[in-house]
């Protein structure tokens, strides 16, 4: 995966690559974040873009729609500036679940995994350090 970064319009593409360096496909979306995650416990990482947010296999093909609705009473924050993606354990059992939060935090959304398998290796608790380099 190749995150391009911020094109005009706040346009993102993520392009997808064998191991040869070869384009397999582009994914498309705005201000993103994405992360990977062991969705349906095969050993084969599916890739979670965080705006629009949605689940994608490893070429590309878009496998789920992540719902992301705003609670009637919701208070959030006009500086709102888009959804941010992690994979973490969340719920305790050893298997890595799927975080939305908008930025600045006003909503938390947290889709348990319930296909996935515990790890050879630990999933740690929670969603860890993430790094973005510009």
């Amino acid at each position: 995966m190749v995150d391009v970064g911020h094109e005009e319009n706040n346009e993102n593409e993520l392009w997808i690559l064998d191991e040869e360096g070869n384009q397999l496909s582009v994914i498309y979306g705005m201000i993103s974040t994405h992360n990977l995650i062991d969705w349906y416990g095969n050993d084969i990482e599916s890739i979670i873009i965080s705006e629009p947010p949605a689940l994608y296999d490893g070429f590309g093909e878009k496998l789920a729609i992540l719902e992301t609705p705003v609670p009637k009473n919701a208070v959030t924050h006009e500086e709102n500036i888009g959804k941010m993606a992690f994979a973490g354990d969340m719920s305790g059992d050893g298997i890595a679940d799927i975080v939305l939060y908008t930025n600045p935090g006003s909503l938390i959304y947290i889709y348990k995994n319930e296909s996935g398998i515990i790890p050879r290796d630990s999933v740690q608790q929670g969603t860890g350090v993430n790094y973005t380099l510009y």
